[in-house]
């Protein structure tokens, strides 16, 4: 129970805790006792959750033959829950992808605000490592496949709209179409979105 909620407890927070600690890390100072505990702090946390998906997926990988295993699942089934096992320990990318993404984003995020281009660009490149990740169909439910493929094919066609919005489109007016068409993307995404959901929920409402 104890690494399960652990593992469970820093992928749903692994974002806001690298953002934290960037934050710290960009401005560490180490003028008083206080900033030195607070320094130091962010960086052994960064160090740790830089490591943690990285050793934990070799660890599940080296010990692949437990994962089945009634009490190994217990305490490291959080992190490949839902993953279609039999598929080998090649599945093992999508939960270290999924919070090495989060790393890379927070990094570009806090350090490089003033690159727009850049940012889009890394970002651009995240999504296209997940899909081809997702060729391979890590989930066990094939709807989940489907749905992961379907969102990061809608943020990689939102996140080519962000090209429009700098420099490399100089007319205000051709901003402004393209506003209207990332909104009109976006509207559509969230569309398909609630309702799929609210088919889920009539359909689980008939049975």
């Amino acid at each position: 129970m104890f690494y399960g909620s652990l593992i469970s407890l820093v992928n749903e927070s692994y974002m806001i805790l690298v953002i934290c600690c960037l934050v710290n890390i960009e401005h560490i100072s180490w003028s008083s006792t206080g900033e030195i505990v607070e320094s130091v702090t962010a960086i052994v946390v960064l160090v740790a959750l830089i490591l943690f998906p990285v050793v934990e997926g070799i660890y599940l990988a080296l010990n692949w033959e437990d994962v089945d295993d009634e009490d190994f699942e217990q305490r490291h089934g959080e992190f490949y829950k839902d993953l279609k096992l039999d598929r080998g320990s090649k599945v093992l990318w999508q939960p270290i992808w999924f919070l090495l993404r989060r790393l890379i984003l927070g990094f570009i995020v806090v350090f490089i605000k003033q690159r727009l281009v850049f940012q889009v660009l890394v970002f651009s490149l995240c999504v296209i490592i997940q899909l081809n990740i997702l060729r391979g169909s890590p989930f066990k439910i094939r709807s989940n496949n489907e749905r992961e493929i379907f969102n990061e094919a809608c943020v990689l066609l939102v996140t080519s709209h962000l090209y429009c919005f700098t420099a490399f489109v100089p007319e205000v007016d051709d901003k402004f179409m393209m506003g209207y068409s990332f909104i009109a993307v976006v509207c559509t995404y969230l569309l398909v979105i609630m309702s799929r959901m609210c088919w889920g929920i009539l359909k689980d409402g008939y049975r």
